[in-house]
Protein backbone atom coordinates (compact mmCIF):
# COMPACT_ATOMS: atom_id res chain seq x y z
CA UNK A 1 0.00 0.00 0.00
CA UNK A 2 1.31 3.32 -1.04
CA UNK A 3 1.84 6.19 1.54
CA UNK A 4 -0.81 8.95 2.17
CA UNK A 5 0.49 12.02 3.47
CA UNK A 6 -2.78 14.50 5.05
CA UNK A 7 -1.72 18.15 5.34
CA UNK A 8 -3.54 21.55 6.22
CA UNK A 9 -4.91 23.25 3.57
CA UNK A 10 -2.21 26.09 2.82
CA UNK A 11 -2.71 29.68 0.98
CA UNK A 12 -2.35 28.24 -2.51
CA UNK A 13 -4.83 25.59 -2.17
CA UNK A 14 -7.29 27.87 -0.28
CA UNK A 15 -6.89 29.89 -3.62
CA UNK A 16 -8.07 26.65 -5.59
CA UNK A 17 -11.07 25.98 -3.50
CA UNK A 18 -12.26 29.29 -3.56
CA UNK A 19 -12.32 29.33 -7.25
CA UNK A 20 -14.34 26.02 -7.85
CA UNK A 21 -16.25 27.54 -5.29
CA UNK A 22 -16.75 30.63 -7.19
CA UNK A 23 -17.52 28.45 -10.05
CA UNK A 24 -20.19 27.09 -8.00
CA UNK A 25 -21.74 30.40 -7.17
CA UNK A 26 -21.90 31.68 -11.01
CA UNK A 27 -23.90 28.33 -12.02
CA UNK A 28 -26.29 29.66 -8.94
CA UNK A 29 -25.28 26.41 -6.78
CA UNK A 30 -25.80 27.13 -2.80
CA UNK A 31 -22.94 25.21 -1.18
CA UNK A 32 -25.14 25.46 1.78
CA UNK A 33 -27.92 23.46 0.49
CA UNK A 34 -27.42 19.67 -0.82
CA UNK A 35 -30.89 20.24 -2.86
CA UNK A 36 -29.53 23.09 -4.83
CA UNK A 37 -26.17 21.01 -5.80
CA UNK A 38 -28.36 17.78 -6.44
CA UNK A 39 -30.37 20.23 -8.80
CA UNK A 40 -27.54 21.84 -10.56
CA UNK A 41 -26.02 17.95 -11.16
CA UNK A 42 -29.58 16.58 -12.44
CA UNK A 43 -29.85 19.80 -14.62
CA UNK A 44 -26.69 19.23 -16.29
CA UNK A 45 -27.29 15.81 -16.67
CA UNK A 46 -30.87 16.65 -18.56
CA UNK A 47 -28.40 19.31 -20.95
CA UNK A 48 -25.84 16.79 -21.59
CA UNK A 49 -28.25 14.11 -22.58
CA UNK A 50 -30.02 16.05 -24.82
CA UNK A 51 -26.78 17.09 -27.21
CA UNK A 52 -25.67 14.92 -30.21
CA UNK A 53 -22.83 12.69 -28.36
CA UNK A 54 -20.60 14.07 -30.57
CA UNK A 55 -20.88 17.86 -29.61
CA UNK A 56 -20.84 17.36 -26.04
CA UNK A 57 -18.09 18.97 -23.83
CA UNK A 58 -15.60 17.25 -21.53
CA UNK A 59 -18.06 17.18 -18.40
CA UNK A 60 -14.47 17.02 -16.02
CA UNK A 61 -15.18 20.66 -15.00
CA UNK A 62 -17.92 20.64 -14.19
CA UNK A 63 -18.11 17.21 -12.38
CA UNK A 64 -14.81 18.79 -10.24
CA UNK A 65 -16.88 22.10 -9.26
CA UNK A 66 -19.84 19.74 -7.78
CA UNK A 67 -17.48 18.16 -6.36
CA UNK A 68 -16.20 20.85 -4.55
CA UNK A 69 -19.79 22.11 -3.95
CA UNK A 70 -20.19 19.00 -2.62
CA UNK A 71 -17.36 19.02 0.00
CA UNK A 72 -17.70 22.28 1.05
CA UNK A 73 -21.85 21.58 1.89
CA UNK A 74 -20.18 18.30 3.79
CA UNK A 75 -17.49 20.72 5.90
CA UNK A 76 -20.51 22.66 6.64
CA UNK A 77 -22.95 20.08 7.78
CA UNK A 78 -19.98 17.34 9.31
CA UNK A 79 -17.20 16.61 11.00
CA UNK A 80 -15.16 16.83 8.22
CA UNK A 81 -12.30 18.59 7.22
CA UNK A 82 -10.78 20.15 3.78
CA UNK A 83 -7.19 18.82 3.83
CA UNK A 84 -4.53 18.35 1.25
CA UNK A 85 -4.06 14.75 0.46
CA UNK A 86 -0.90 13.14 -1.66
CA UNK A 87 -0.96 9.60 -2.18
CA UNK A 88 -0.10 7.77 -5.34
CA UNK A 89 -2.77 9.68 -8.10
CA UNK A 90 -0.92 13.10 -6.72
CA UNK A 91 -1.56 15.59 -4.48
CA UNK A 92 -5.36 16.81 -4.50
CA UNK A 93 -7.64 18.69 -2.38
CA UNK A 94 -10.19 16.16 -0.35
CA UNK A 95 -11.78 15.54 3.08
CA UNK A 96 -10.62 14.06 6.23
CA UNK A 97 -12.28 13.30 9.68
CA UNK A 98 -10.50 15.70 12.18
CA UNK A 99 -8.43 12.74 13.39
CA UNK A 100 -7.41 11.92 9.38
CA UNK A 101 -8.05 8.36 10.36
CA UNK A 102 -10.48 8.46 6.92
CA UNK A 103 -10.21 10.51 3.73
CA UNK A 104 -12.59 10.85 1.11
CA UNK A 105 -12.55 12.58 -2.56
CA UNK A 106 -16.60 14.31 -3.10
CA UNK A 107 -15.51 14.60 -7.26
CA UNK A 108 -14.97 10.87 -7.14
CA UNK A 109 -18.73 10.59 -5.89
CA UNK A 110 -19.92 12.72 -8.48
CA UNK A 111 -17.84 11.11 -11.20
CA UNK A 112 -18.47 7.66 -10.92
CA UNK A 113 -22.61 8.90 -10.73
CA UNK A 114 -22.05 10.94 -14.03
CA UNK A 115 -19.61 7.67 -15.22
CA UNK A 116 -23.08 5.89 -15.24
CA UNK A 117 -25.53 8.72 -15.40
CA UNK A 118 -26.97 7.34 -12.24
CA UNK A 119 -30.10 9.76 -11.67
CA UNK A 120 -31.69 11.00 -8.11
CA UNK A 121 -29.16 9.78 -6.04
CA UNK A 122 -27.22 12.88 -4.71
CA UNK A 123 -29.21 14.08 -1.94
CA UNK A 124 -30.38 11.02 -0.50
CA UNK A 125 -26.85 9.81 -0.40
CA UNK A 126 -25.49 13.26 1.04
CA UNK A 127 -27.58 13.40 3.97
CA UNK A 128 -27.15 9.24 4.18
CA UNK A 129 -23.48 10.29 4.86
CA UNK A 130 -24.35 13.39 6.85
CA UNK A 131 -26.13 11.61 9.45
CA UNK A 132 -23.53 8.35 9.54
CA UNK A 133 -21.30 11.73 10.42
CA UNK A 134 -23.18 12.84 13.12
CA UNK A 135 -22.05 10.33 15.07
CA UNK A 136 -18.74 11.13 15.02
CA UNK A 137 -19.27 14.77 16.40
Amino acid sequence: MSEITIEPVGPAEQEVLDKWLDDAARWNIDVTDVRSIDRAYESYVDDVLDQDEDEREDPTPFVAMLGFALGQWLTLESVLEWRVITDADGRDLGLSLPDESSIMFPSDFIADAWNEMRRDWLNGWATDLRKQLEALR
